[in-house]
């Protein structure tokens, strides 16, 4: 019985290891040369050629900020590294002498306006009194034609009284006393004359003429001419008492302004570099305190190998990708190395641009693209044909002579569902698209 039983499983055994090698063979005589494939063809394509390539983000200009002032640090506003805005208090500083001054130039403002105020009413006042003056001389002047009108009439008088006298009509003593009254007005005359000529002194046309002055015909202009001769004393002083002012005006605002530079402020907007002073320390006058660094534009410092130098040159487009902020930027080319790098062996070109969104810091990694504007040759062939693809390297099946041959490409860049090649295919060379997994390098290959 045992024996029957060591029979049956052998046999079973037996059975099973057959079945394998049978089905074996049979995947193995399965030949590929029935595999039935699609084909595309190598094209040339002339494009201008880009550069891809990485860099870095740099600052373009950093700024010095330094104290125009000396002063203790009583506040300290911000810390290196803090982004700050153009016109933000970065520290505040005390000084006590500044105080001090200020309150001085503030009293002698308050003096000087006391001042203009007082040379202004003397002005006014001497206004008035020549004012009086002209009016007072005119009287004399009216007086007086008064006064030979009455010496005429007495001296017409009396000489018709001689006559009358003569033939006994009047009296000697009569004609005696009308004498006496002409000569009485004789002197008054000559008291009022006399008065006259002293109340001229500085009123008259003479006086005009020798200070410079063309004494005018109308009657309004010369007293305005002869009230400006009488005042001269009275504007300067107001002259010198309105400089004062000024000059004491000017010392406040410069104070003032002295003590606004107590709190220091950005210039511009950006990155706070160093900061050199603590709260409780003592700032000299034009003493660096911080720096700030400027990123409202910023440069795209890009890394070329030696073999792209010779392509690129100053005003040749840029697109920068900045993939920690998300931005994509269009530039231009600013500058290029003169010298590689000597640890790398790759030149440096610069790139400037606005930095409006302030997301973007220096030592940000960024990819650029470079448009030469060099036509280039391009093999290209379509995507679906790649296989194995991994960063810019890739492998396709080429077909010679019915054999599927495994090609190893180096991928320039791809669009729009083509991969372009520099090099490792032919124009017109056939190529298998969508290979099967089953197609190896060497396989038998069927052509639709």
């Amino acid at each position: 019985m045992k024996k029957i039983i060591f029979i049956f499983t052998s046999l079973i055994v037996t059975a099973i290891t057959v079945f394998t090698v049978f089905k074996k063979l049979h995947k193995e005589n399965v030949k590929p040369d029935n595999n039935t494939i699609e084909i595309c063809s190598v094209e040339t394509e002339f494009i201008d050629s880009k550069i891809e390539t990485y860099g870095t983000v740099t600052y373009k200009t950093k700024h010095d900020i330094t104290s125009l002032v000396s002063g203790n640090v009583i506040e300290k506003k911000v810390k290196e590294g803090d982004f700050v805005k153009r016109g933000q208090i970065l520290y505040v500083l005390k000084n006590v002498e500044l105080e001090i001054q200020s309150a001085q130039y503030q009293n002698s403002l308050t003096s000087a306006k006391a001042n203009v105020d007082l040379y202004k009413a003397k002005l006014a006042e001497q206004i008035q009194y020549v004012q009086s003056k002209i009016l007072s001389i005119q009287n004399k002047e009216a007086e007086i034609k008064q006064m030979t009108l009455n010496l005429y009439s007495a001296t017409e008088k009396y000489n018709k009284n001689v006559e009358i006298n003569r033939l006994g009509g009047i009296t000697d003593q009569n004609l005696k006393d009308m004498q006496d009254e002409i000569s009485s007005i004789k002197t008054s005359l000559e008291i009022l004359e006399r008065e006259y000529q002293i109340s001229l002194i500085g009123f008259s046309k003479d006086d005009l003429i020798k200070n410079g002055i063309n004494p005018s015909e109308n009657q309004e202009i010369y007293e305005k001419q002869i009230i400006d001769l009488n005042t001269k004393t009275c504007v300067a002083e107001l002259a010198v008492a309105r400089a004062e002012y000024e000059n004491s005006q000017k010392n406040v605002q410069l104070i003032n302004n002295l003590i606004g530079e107590l709190n220091i402020r950005s210039c511009v907007n950006g990155i706070v570099g160093i900061t050199n002073f603590e709260e409780g320390e003592f700032i000299n006058q034009n003493e660096k305190v911080l720096t700030i660094i400027d990123i409202s534009t910023c440069t795209a410092e890009i890394n070329i190998q030696e073999t792209d130098i010779f392509d690129i040159e100053p005003g040749k487009k840029a697109m920068i990708e900045i993939p920690s902020a998300n931005e994509i930027i269009n530039c231009t080319i600013t500058d290029i190395s003169p010298v590689a790098d000597f640890s790398t062996g790759n030149f440096f070109v610069k790139a400037d641009f606005k930095n409006e969104s302030q997301l973007i810091k220096p030592g940000m990694f960024l990819k650029c693209s470079i448009e030469t504007g060099i036509p280039g040759q391009y093999l290209k062939i379509p995507e679906s044909a790649l296989i194995n693809s991994y960063g810019d390297t890739t492998d396709c099946f080429i077909i010679k002579n019915d054999l599927a041959l495994k090609k190893n490409l180096k991928i320039e860049f791809t669009k729009d569902g083509f991969a372009y090649f520099k090099n490792g295919l032919e124009n017109g060379q056939q190529v298998i698209d969508n290979p099967s997994k089953f197609i190896q390098d060497g396989t038998n290959v069927k052509t639709l």
